[in-house]
């Protein structure tokens, strides 16, 4: 044999033995879960995601509960704001779909009252209900209106109360959710 042909012998047994490490290398790596480190050129060769991961998306959390039924709220407000709102109700504060639901106030006032409204906040969508004098007078009285629902409030369900006389205007804001 001569030189020059064991010379190419011995190159090419190395050029194999090279190639024969990097690919156990790499194998190793993309087995063991530490591909992530090898730089974006080699990930690419061996197939391995380049990029960052796509992280799953999180489920909606349960909405946190309410309550049921018919539910009173008493209400404290400034000495210095008029008309004075002392007691709300909502029947029922979790109207299923369809579902008439009745929104009361009580209030008082020095002057009489000239209009009471009730503005519902959902998750998409906004109601405003013109409240009625049921009870009592325009002084000291009860008013009340109600709306059939329509929409969801397993996200957002705010009542927001405004009361208007020749003394001011009062309003008052509830987050139920």
């Amino acid at each position: 044999m001569s030189y020059k042909k064991l010379a190419k012998n011995k190159v090419f047994l190395i050029f194999a033995g090279l190639i024969v490490l990097v690919f156990t290398y790499l194998g190793y790596t993309y087995f063991s879960g530490k591909g992530q480190m090898l730089p974006t050129s080699i990930r690419r060769l061996t197939g391995l995601p380049t990029g960052v991961a796509t992280p799953t998306p999180t489920p909606k959390p349960t909405p946190r509960p309410i309550g049921t039924g018919k539910q009173e709220f008493n209400v404290s407000m400034s000495e210095k704001t008029w008309p004075k709102m002392s007691k709300v109700v909502m029947d029922p504060i979790d109207p299923s779909l369809l579902q008439k639901q009745t929104i009361s106030v009580e209030l008082n006032d020095t002057a009489p009252v000239t209009s009471v409204t009730a503005t519902l906040k959902l998750n998409d969508k906004t109601k405003v209900l013109n409240l009625a004098l049921v009870e009592g007078t325009s002084l000291k009285g009860r008013w009340e209106g109600s709306w059939t629902a329509s929409g969801g409030y397993d996200e957002y369900y705010h009542l927001l109360i405004e009361a208007v006389s020749a003394t001011g205007k009062s309003h008052i804001e509830m987050v139920i959710r």
